[in-house]
């Protein structure tokens, strides 16, 4: 369900997709109550409350959202109402086979010492 609504959430903005490379125009006024429902559900379902104050602004809540989970961020283009999506990195490095080798030869060391 948490998918879905991220999926939802970038199509309001009027991308295809999370790898849609596209720069849109945005009506910031119309795509903000259209996201006001979805940043209720999203509240709904991973807090349990769903009600967001009328001040908040739920296109700062869905960046939020969309970087956590997918990596991604509606990223405005300056002095405009285009919007394009910008990758980020997450916060951990990316694994490598290495890495893996090195704690698997760990692991291997401490059960040898038993």
């Amino acid at each position: 369900m948490i998918q879905k609504i991220l999926y939802e959430m970038l199509q309001t903005y009027g991308f295809n997709g999370p790898h849609d490379d596209r720069t849109m125009t945005v009506d910031k006024g119309y795509v903000s109550s259209k996201l006001r429902c979805l940043v209720d559900q999203m509240k709904e379902l991973t807090n349990g409350r769903g009600v967001s104050s009328a001040d908040a602004d739920p296109m700062r809540a869905v960046a939020i959202h969309l970087r956590q989970h997918w990596h991604i961020t509606p990223q405005m283009i300056p002095r405009s109402n285009r919007y394009s999506l910008k990758a980020c990195e997450p916060k951990w490095p990316k694994p490598s086979w290495e890495s893996h080798l090195r704690y698997d030869n760990f692991l291997a060391s401490l059960n040898d010492r038993q």
